[in-house]
């Protein structure tokens, strides 16, 4: 901005002329740029600076290198964890340290800044602080289990036990390990502490092994393990933060994350409650709403605290990588990428190598201790800052948070693995999603098809009581209660697409709208028996709160979705007027759902008149982890609907419409008029679910059963025979001599309620 130096020194009588104050004025108004030390107008000058930077801004919009930036990129959660002490070898958090000759824990914010955002509120911790008086654990029977496994004796694999979706099955269960049922807790297992989900007094699951680190911020190893093995209950305690950066408090309950507060709780229990997204704490009677955010745990045996485990940062994680090995070995040591050009997410860092294949050589790329051995199983990784490393050491399965596979004590992505024969040579080269379970589905993997309502093939339905479809593709809705009016479409509302229930009017004070959609049998046989969560979007706008749930059932029979049994249904979440809710259902168990699925959202309005509600980003995942709606290309949401619909229209022309454009054309029989002398075929790029039935539009008219030939004539339409390739269709009444008939086909096979 303008300078104009005036003297320092001033006398009675002396005055401040106009210039000066006009120069500093005609500087700030209109455009404010910055300028240099000569007071001239240039680029690239500092607005603050980091010993004395701006508070808070406000403004409408925000230009970077010529580009407008959304803000609604921007967004960030109100609680979380930015940066604070790593380890030495990765940007692993290591920030809470346990004390290992006492029953105290360290908070490590004096050389590196513990610094949260705690209900919006940025908080720094800039001393060491010690949490002490740690609760011990107690020993004897009542604080033991035993492994009960009669195929498990100290293989190698045991060390991986219990993580992604296997389990350690136990029996003999103490009665305080048994009171924890429903709660994760700390194992000892001779020298490994376990963080274990405590499923049924039979079974542990969602087990993280190796998990902790020593007091030296070590970590402590997986160890194998063998039928009836003890487990000793320790005591584990889950640390938080305040927004004054340094008073700090320890629950030894599991917090619970959810959208409904917890049943039954004693007092100093923490809530997070999902739908405000913010920490609650039990003061014995109501739960509260806590300045404080959980940054760790630690882990005390019945003397001292023995170890820890710091929570992620929050960063900008991406599951992104495109990399992938050629399955053959580029020499006996080395193994390189199949592409020149790939990139990845590392911990929130996006890694591009352009010009060159990504290589690992095990002579060179082995981690600190780890030897080249024969009959070994190795594992590529590549760290945070783009170096390639080979470990012994499996990832864990899966890390939500982080959206990939994870060293389990650095902050390394892995990307595959390899196995050394017996002449140190490599063999068995496999890429990241090969290492696990059999067709493990990558991270965000939606089983639900259009679940935000972007493809709309065809027309608005008008509701009634009964399930059926409307513009959107694949999701269906009817009315329970007395509907008087309302329709069911999709249309693109504040920036995304949505279905929507328009203009609802119901008569009854328990009435409700619903919204399912069906998997079919073939599409879930990775969740048979296994864990998921479903959740969608509700937008209310109909001038009052309503409450609505989620809920899954499986078909009776396969792919018949007209009889169904109810898997489960969430709680009741309250949507509140004018705004958004996200609804979750998490399920430990889908058991046999071979047959299909149907998701349906539930919405409990009561009476309404001429209301509308908005639902999107339905969606279906493996796991009891909710990851990020991502919006697929509109190309492949398309083929995968027209697996059960498609038309001859253009996309977004619902059937019915007058037009002949993309319509079908054939000749008749020359020298014939008659029924069946017209035969054509209309062939599908892509195979649909079964054979599809067939309705005839008339592209001049709009009208359903008939075609327009060349001499004007409106022709019957029917079908000569047909599969799930192709449609072959002929005239059923008389045309114009030597005519050409042309119209629209619809073909459906989707599947109904």
């Amino acid at each position: 901005m303008a300078e104009t130096n005036i003297s320092a020194d001033k006398t009675e009588g002396q005055k401040i002329q106009a210039e000066h104050v006009n120069e500093l004025k005609n500087a700030m108004v209109t455009t404010f740029s910055g300028r240099d030390a000569s007071g001239t107008m240039a680029a690239n000058q500092q607005l603050g600076s980091a010993t004395f930077p701006w508070g808070l801004a406000y403004i409408n919009s925000l230009i970077s290198n010529g580009k407008l930036i959304d803000f609604n990129l921007l967004t960030t959660e109100p609680n979380i964890i930015k940066s604070g002490k790593t380890r030495s070898t990765s940007d692993l958090p290591d920030f809470v340290r346990a004390s290992g000759s006492s029953n105290s824990a360290t908070i490590q914010g004096a050389t590196t800044n513990l610094t949260c955002v705690i209900n919006g509120v940025t908080t720094v911790l800039t001393t060491d602080s010690v949490i002490s008086s740690l609760t011990t654990a107690s020993t004897g029977a009542a604080n033991e289990c035993l492994i009960n496994d009669t195929t498990i004796a100290d293989q190698l694999d045991t060390k991986y036990l219990g993580d992604g979706d296997t389990f350690i099955a136990v029996d003999t269960m103490g009665a305080n390990i048994s009171a924890k049922v429903g709660e994760y807790i700390c194992l000892k297992s001779s020298t490994e502490f376990m963080l274990a989900y405590v499923e049924s007094t039979t079974k542990l699951t969602n087990i993280k092994r190796g998990f902790f680190f020593d007091s030296n911020g070590d970590p402590i190893v997986r160890e194998t393990l063998a039928n009836n093995d003890v487990l000793s209950l320790m005591s584990l305690g889950w640390v938080f933060l305040e927004d004054d950066g340094s008073t700090l408090d320890v629950s030894y309950n599991s917090p619970v994350y959810d959208f409904v507060q917890p049943s039954s709780p004693s007092t100093g229990d923490y809530w997070f409650d999902l739908q405000n997204k913010q920490w609650r704490r039990y003061d014995g009677a109501n739960f509260v709403v806590i300045k404080r955010i959980l940054i760790g745990l630690v882990v005390i045996d019945s003397a001292n605290c023995i170890a820890s485990r710091s929570l992620d940062f929050d960063l900008s994680y991406n599951d992104i990588n495109s990399i992938d090995f050629n399955i053959t070995p580029f020499t006996s040591e080395i193994i390189q990428s199949k592409r020149n050009n790939n990139i990845i997410s590392v911990n929130g860092n996006t890694l591009e190598q352009k010009t060159s294949k990504v290589e690992f050589n095990i002579t060179t790329d082995r981690d600190t201790g780890v030897s080249e051995t024969s009959n070994t199983l190795y594992y590529m990784y590549i760290s945070q800052d783009g170096q390639n490393i080979i470990s012994d050491e499996k990832p864990y399965s899966f890390n939500a948070k982080l959206r990939g596979q994870y060293h389990p004590y650095q902050s390394w992505r892995c990307v595959g693995s390899f196995i050394n024969d017996d002449g140190s040579n490599i063999l068995s080269v496999k890429n990241v999603a090969n290492i696990f379970a059999n067709d493990q589905l990558p991270s965000n993997f939606n089983y639900v098809i259009n679940g935000n309502g972007i493809i709309r093939q065809l027309s608005d339905l008008t509701l009634t009581t009964s399930f059926g479809y409307g513009k959107g593709d694949m999701v269906a809705a009817k009315a329970t209660g007395t509907i008087t009016s309302g329709v069911f479409t999709a249309e693109d509302f504040n920036t995304e697409s949505w279905f929507k229930f328009e203009n609802v009017t119901l008569t009854g004070g328990s009435d409700k709208l619903h919204a399912i959609t069906p998997i079919e049998a073939q599409n879930v046989k990775s969740l048979i028996n296994s864990s998921a969560t479903i959740s969608c979007k509700i937008h209310n706008n109909v001038g009052a709160d309503f409450t609505a749930a989620i809920k899954i059932s499986k078909a009776n029979t396969s792919d018949v979705f007209t009889a169904l049994t109810e898997i489960e249904t969430s709680q009741e979440i309250t949507c509140k007027d004018g705004v958004d809710t996200e609804l979750e259902l998490n399920i430990a168990d889908m058991g046999d759902c071979s047959n299909g699925v149907a998701i349906e959202i539930i919405c409990s309005t009561g009476a309404i008149t001429n209301k509308d509600i908005y639902v999107t980003n339905i969606k279906l995942e493996n796991g009891l982890n909710k990851t990020k709606y991502l919006n697929r290309k509109i190309s492949k949401e398309l083929l995968d609907c027209q697996r059960y619909l498609r038309k001859t229209y253009n996309i977004f022309n619902p059937p019915g419409t007058i037009t002949t454009s993309g319509q079908l054309n054939a000749p008749a029989g020359r020298g014939f008029t008659a029924s069946a002398s017209i035969e054509g075929h209309w062939h599908f790029t892509t195979k649909m679910r079964t054979t599809p039935s067939a309705t005839f539009y008339n592209g001049t008219t709009g009208a359903v059963g008939t075609w327009r030939d060349s001499g004007g004539l409106d022709v019957a339409m029917g079908v000569a025979g047909s599969g799930d390739s192709v449609i072959n269709y002929r005239n059923t009444a008389s045309c114009t001599l030597n005519s050409i008939i042309g119209g629209h086909i619809v073909a459906d096979a989707r599947l109904t309620f």
